[in-house]
């Protein structure tokens, strides 16, 4: 089997899905399937260094040829929504373009990030005329009005809707991640034959408890480990609400048992980063490699892992 997968963002890039993505991938090429993977080149989260050596990378072949990455030109994403959404629209356009010159696919694949990611796959799919298969992480329009992105009725909440539709229309298969997920599909009048409930996983051989005395972070960091720590892992962004921890931090900055450790990224990383300068009982890093979740995950009393 040839998979075409459509990605807003692929390594070295960092989000949420992507190493439930790599996990599907080598398990995708150990039984034997080929995979075309095509996506922007990269720009989130990365080095100066990083961003000049993709610039010149169009196509990559890994896994002993089995993966092969074709990647076009995109703008730097920015904070500011309108150049984020002309960067998502011009993404869709390059991402069908290219996508649909793939040769010899058998199906195509594509999470829910952004919005649009999905639709424009159905429309390879039906150019190719393969199956589509799309993976739910989000609800669109449904996760913006929880943000208070938008309202319900509003303009955007009914565009959005209308992409939704037109988008679940041309899926053989949904894959979504729990069962409620499943039932708003369902009463949206989604063919109950199309969704399918795969819980999102974790490799236990990878993730799994560290003991304090064990783990390098508190000396790599400076992190106390007599304190009591609250520790949040991901991005912040509009999506996320996890500002929200910035603010507690503040209320608790005279509590000196408390220590807030942070390791985040997102279009709202250098904002939090520069607000929590001034709080003693912040710590705050960049995301780490995944190889180093079971050390972020280990550190804390409590733990809030981010999307």
């Amino acid at each position: 089997m040839k998979v075409l997968f459509l990605d807003a963002y692929y390594e070295p890039e960092k989000i949420a899905f992507s190493h439930l993505e790599k996990d599907l991938i080598e398990k995708l090429v150990e039984l034997g399937s080929e995979i075309e993977i095509v996506c922007p080149i990269p720009t989130r989260g990365l080095s100066r260094e990083l961003k000049k050596k993709y610039k010149k990378i169009h196509y990559e072949s890994c896994y002993d040829g089995k993966v092969n990455i074709t990647r076009f030109w995109a703008p730097q994403e920015k904070r500011n929504p309108i150049i984020r959404a002309i960067r998502y629209f011009w993404c869709n356009i390059r991402s069908y373009q290219v996508g649909k010159n793939i040769k010899n696919i058998d199906v195509v694949f594509s999470n829910s990030t952004p919005p649009t990611q999905g639709y424009i796959a159905g429309l390879v799919a039906k150019k190719l005329r393969v199956p589509f298969v799309f993976s739910l992480q989000d609800i669109f329009p449904d996760s913006l009005i929880t943000t208070g992105l938008i309202k319900r009725k509003s303009l955007l909440w009914k565009i959005g809707r209308k992409i939704e539709d037109k988008t679940y229309k041309k899926c053989q298969k949904i894959i979504v991640i729990s069962e409620s997920m499943k039932n708003n599909l369902l009463r949206k009048k989604v063919n109950d034959n199309k969704i399918i409930v795969v819980s999102n996983w974790i490799d236990l051989e990878k993730i799994y408890p560290i003991n304090k005395k064990d783990n390098g972070l508190y000396d790599e960091y400076g992190i106390p480990k007599d304190k009591f720590l609250i520790v949040y892992a991901g991005n912040f962004g509009a999506a996320q609400g996890a500002d929200i921890i910035i603010d507690v931090a503040e209320e608790l900055v005279e509590d000196t048992d408390i220590q807030f450790v942070i390791f985040g990224g997102g279009p709202d990383y250098k904002k939090i980063e520069d607000k929590s300068k001034k709080l003693k009982n912040v710590i705050i890093n960049p995301l780490l490699p995944q190889s180093r979740v079971s050390e972020v995950y280990s550190l804390g009393d409590i733990v809030r892992p981010g999307a």
